[in-house]
């Protein structure tokens, strides 16, 4: 029985990266052609973000000091443990502190491939060959290495919280957890594991745990910034204001992958006439009524752990209106 289930796994390993490669060279093979034969600009000359803007999302951000992390002018959508953890960068010159992000989540993805997926390949070159397009082709960790986009080290966080979560570590699993939901808010649907495991205490803890740490960060951001608490998370929800009118633009929407995304280019491309801001009214009220049934079906029916899983990361970054493909990792 082990043999075939590794050979079903195996089979699964070869359809993924098979699919990766595909992808990977035919995009290449299209932009190459799109920009220098035909001279298109971008979005068309690329698969990733600005030739001239490549890593920015990290070194813009690791510019503004602390008393402008959430300046309005800016569009920093991290919560408190986001934006300081770009403050705690400046211990570190900023190409360090760059490639140090990087050679960690590179470390874990190796380890995430080499341990987890392509354990059971036979042969060391087998594994190489495999576990090289799993964790260096696939578009969405291409897009996060190239913005250099902080959501690395949320996937980090979260990583950390599923693997203590299934070894049972509930003091670790729930500071990782805690942490994510610091730094971004969607991670929170995460929760929902607890009570659909019947870890009610967990669920307690893991919930004001992340709310203590929201309310800390904000308190500690407006000490160095000379702000009081409430000026703080005034000048966070203007600045998260300011980032999710980006949907109602179409800016960046080549690279976001949201179901908003495609009533946005369906509004944007077709030329219907329907006000912008009765779909998303619309958007909102149909999302919370999917989300509320898909929480309902992960709580009290479903009892595959990876299923779970899959159902929440899926609301995590499908649900939203603005989600950027580096998300995807």
């Amino acid at each position: 029985m082990q043999g075939c289930a590794d050979d079903v796994k195996n089979k699964k390993v070869y359809l993924i990266t098979t699919i990766i490669l595909f992808g990977f060279f035919g995009s290449l093979f299209f932009h190459y052609v799109q920009g220098y034969y035909f001279k298109k600009p971008y979005p068309l000359n690329t698969f990733l973000f600005l030739p001239d803007d490549y890593f920015n999302d990290f070194f813009n951000s690791r510019k503004l000091r602390v008393e402008k992390l959430y300046d309005i002018n800016h569009f920093l959508p991290y919560f408190p443990v986001g934006a300081l953890a770009i403050a705690l960068t400046r211990v570190m010159k900023i190409r360090p502190s760059f490639i140090l992000m990087n050679s960690v989540y590179y470390a874990l993805l190796y380890y995430q491939g080499k341990r987890f997926v392509v354990d059971r390949l036979a042969g060391i070159l087998c594994k190489s060959q495999q576990l090289f397009i799993l964790i260096m082709l696939p578009y969405p960790l291409l897009f996060a290495f190239d913005r250099g986009n902080l959501e690395i080290i949320l996937y980090m966080l979260i990583s950390c919280f599923f693997y203590f979560y299934y070894v049972h570590k509930s003091r670790l699993s729930t500071l990782f957890l805690v942490l994510a939901i610091g730094m971004k808010l969607y991670p929170a649907v995460l929760l929902l594991l607890y009570p659909s495991d019947r870890r009610y205490r967990e669920a307690v803890i893991a919930t004001v745990g992340a709310v203590a740490v929201i309310v800390a960060g904000y308190a500690c951001i407006g000490m160095l910034s000379g702000w009081s608490l409430v000026e703080t998370v005034h000048f966070h929800l203007n600045c998260l204001g300011k980032f999710q009118s980006l949907k109602f633009t179409g800016a960046g929407l080549q690279h976001t992958h949201t179901l908003w995304s495609v009533i946005a280019a369906i509004k944007l491309y077709s030329g219907l006439n329907v006000d912008f801001g009765l779909l998303a009214k619309l958007y909102a009220v149909m999302v919370l009524l999917f989300f509320f049934a898909l929480s309902t079906y992960v709580v009290f029916f479903e009892t595959s752990e990876w299923k779970k899983s899959a159902i929440l990361i899926f609301s995590m970054i499908m649900l939203p209106y603005t989600s950027y493909d580096y998300t995807m990792i």
